[in-house]
């Protein structure tokens, strides 16, 4: 975890300095990355996933790369200034202790259970989400008024994370 918050304090940083467009593709450099390696372990292993398949690549892809992403999500669904907030209240509570990743999600969380099945998702397991979304439309008719219906359907295969998702 401290590794994790520490790339996404970079991420955060460059959020603000670099340009959208450059942000996102660095974002989804990163997000290739842990595709590639998601398999080998879940965050918390750790250096642990280095010591069982001897790639270090595999290692900074999970613990650093996906860590921090998963901050910079959490930032999202909870908004910077609620995110910055929490990990203020962490560090202010806990300083000069060290905390276990189980204890860094009951102290962050606050008792809500969204944050923390959150976290507990995207730290503890391996999975990526597969998002199935299926769209639909029509044309309508109504008091001589034509319109196009639309129907989005979003489904999760196999998982129940929680992640945001922005439609425009």
């Amino acid at each position: 975890l401290t590794e994790s918050l520490a790339h996404f304090s970079v991420l955060y940083y460059l959020k603000q300095k670099l340009s959208k467009k450059d942000f996102t593709r660095l974002v989804k450099k990163l997000r290739r990355w842990v595709y590639r390696y998601s398999n080998t372990g879940p965050v918390v292993y750790g250096t642990r996933i280095n010591l069982l398949e001897g790639k270090y690549e595999a290692y900074q892809a999970v613990v650093y790369n996906k860590g921090a992403l998963v901050m910079l999500m959490l930032a999202d669904l909870l908004g910077e200034e609620e995110f910055d907030r929490r990990l203020r209240s962490v560090v202010e509570n806990s300083k000069y202790h060290s905390l276990s990743t189980w204890e860094f999600i009951r102290k962050f969380s606050g008792g809500n259970k969204m944050v923390s099945g959150f976290l507990q998702n995207w730290l503890f397991k391996r999975a990526i989400p597969t998002v199935e979304l299926v769209l639909d439309y029509d044309d309508q008719e109504t008091d001589n008024k034509k319109f196009k219906q639309v129907v989005l359907i979003i489904k999760q295969v196999n998982t129940d994370y929680i992640f945001p998702l922005k439609l425009r």
